[in-house]
C-alpha cells in the first residue's frame, strides 16, 4: 500500500480497556509533532490527516476486538496504513477471555496491514521484584517506540 503524499501524521487510537488506558497514558506524557493520540473513536478530520493509524487494543473483553476492526475499516476507507498493537490477557483472567482474544486476533490478522501481538504474561519478564506498575510503564515505552519506528511496508503483489 502506498502512502498518500498529502498525509504525514500517525494517529494512535486506543480501544478496549487496556488499549484505552495505554493510549491515555501515552497522550498525557508523550505529545509529539507528527503523532496524535486518541482514546476511543477518532474524529473524521483526524483520520483524514493520518497516513498511518496505529490501533492499540486490549483483547479478551467484549469490546476491544470489534472496536479495533471498526477503526481499521474507518482508517482504510480513508487510505491510511493500519498497524494493530494487540495485547493478550493474563492467563489468570481465564479461558473465556483467552478464547475471545484468540478469535479477535484471527480477525485482526486479516483486517490490518500490520499486526504485533503482546502477551500480558510477559510484562514481568520473569522478574519477581518488578511491580506491575513498573511493568506497565515499560510496556508503554515499548509501544510508544513501535508507534514511532514501525513503518508501513507495501503489500506484496
Amino acid at each position: 500500500m502506498d502512502m498518500p503524499e498529502d498525509k504525514s501524521e500517525t494517529l494512535v487510537v486506543g480501544v478496549g480497556g487496556a488499549g484505552e488506558a495505554i493510549v491515555g497514558r501515552l497522550a498525557k506524557h508523550h505529545a509529539d509533532a507528527g503523532v496524535r493520540f486518541c482514546v476511543g473513536a477518532p474524529r473524521a478530520k483526524a483520520l483524514e490527516r493520518a497516513a498511518r493509524v496505529v490501533v492499540v487494543v486490549g483483547l479478551g473483553g467484549r469490546s476491544g476486538g470489534p472496536r479495533a476492526l471498526l477503526e481499521i475499516a474507518r482508517a482504510k476507507a480513508r487510505g491510511a496504513f493500519t498497524t494493530v498493537l494487540a495485547i493478550r490477557p493474563f492467563t489468570f483472567e481465564g479461558l473465556a477471555r483467552k478464547k475471545r482474544a484468540t478469535n479477535a486476533l484471527a480477525a485482526l490478522r486479516e483486517a490490518a496491514d500490520e499486526l504485533r501481538v503482546f502477551d500480558n504474561d510477559d510484562l514481568l519478564g520473569g522478574d519477581e521484584d518488578l511491580d506491575l506498575a513498573a511493568a506497565y510503564r515499560s510496556c508503554d515505552e515499548d509501544l510508544l517506540a513501535l508507534t514511532r519506528t514501525s513503518r508501513p511496508v507495501p503489500a506484496p503483489g
